[in-house]
């Protein structure tokens, strides 16, 4: 199996996968395919793993954590005045998931426009958490609120008027905006339990192209992700890089450059460009 090379990761992945992969433990890797990134500079090669498909796979949840918490930690840093919020439905049986997801989607659409919600409440994110462990699907929706605290008696009650079955919530104050993020967002990065295969086909199946995390209110087109995934050729430091189909679109892909290792330090001042053969043009 085609895995990339040790300790080049590119982006934020975790310190779990990168040791993974340091270890040389394929098992981690299995499953996944691999796009092969060309500095525009010197044509240095590296592999970039790409996503599996599969919704409850643990590497990529783990990938996507670190992704989404270190693109939202930047947006969340310096906001006061935040809450802590869990919304829960009852229970439903296999082949009830997507209708309760959009379910809880709408009761906590009227719950936020329903008084005094609309009022004390500004904006926030919320994370979906879906699980079965044999009791049916269990959906539930951790939000990170900006506004004012409703006491959770209050809250239950107005959450069992909307939702007709469910009263269970949760509602706590936030100390520490970057913690409350992580707790969110450790939901997203956990492989679910699903149970049987066929619980997980529909689990893939409905989450196809959905997204588990969604900003409302005043953070609706505010809280974005930054962009930290910026990575460093380790040869020559450029930051810029093509894929073997931006090369073929500028004509410039011949034959690719042989796999080779990152150069050590000592090596870098005697490091030479590719010979015409294996696409001068590209780096000229």
């Amino acid at each position: 199996m085609n895995t990339p090379e040790k300790g080049h990761e590119l982006g934020s992945f975790s310190a779990t996968v990168a040791a993974n992969a340091e270890a040389g433990l394929e098992d981690a890797w299995e499953g996944h395919n691999f796009i092969t990134l060309y500095c525009n500079h010197c044509g240095y090669e590296h592999d970039v793993m790409l996503r599996c498909g599969d919704r409850t796979c643990p590497v990529c949840r783990e990938n996507e954590f670190y992704r989404l918490f270190d693109g939202y930690k930047v947006a969340i840093e310096g906001k006061i005045g935040l809450k802590s919020v869990t919304l829960t439905l009852k229970n439903v049986p296999q082949g009830g998931l997507e209708g309760t997801i959009d379910r809880l989607r709408a009761s906590f659409n009227t719950l936020r426009r329903r008084e005094p919600y609309a009022t004390l409440w500004k904006g926030g994110i919320y994370a979906l958490e879906i699980v079965n462990k044999g009791r049916g699907w269990n959906v539930h929706a951790h939000l990170i609120i900006e506004g004012a605290y409703i006491p959770q008696k209050t809250l239950s009650a107005d959450w069992l008027s909307i939702t007709g079955d469910s009263r269970i919530v949760d509602i706590r104050y936030v100390r520490k905006a970057e913690g409350a993020l992580w707790h969110m967002l450790k939901y997203v990065m956990k492989p679910p339990t699903v149970g049987s295969s066929e619980n997980k086909a529909e689990y893939n199946r409905v989450l196809k192209g959905r997204r588990l995390i969604h900003a409302w209110g005043t953070w609706w087109g505010q809280f974005v992700l930054a962009n930290t995934s910026v990575f460093l050729c380790p040869r020559c430091g450029n930051p810029h890089w093509m894929s073997e189909f931006e090369l073929r679109k500028l004509n410039l892909w011949a034959q690719p450059v042989a796999p080779r290792a990152p150069p050590m330090s000592e090596e870098l001042p005697s490091y030479k460009k590719p010979s015409p053969t294996q696409g001068d043009s590209l780096w000229d």
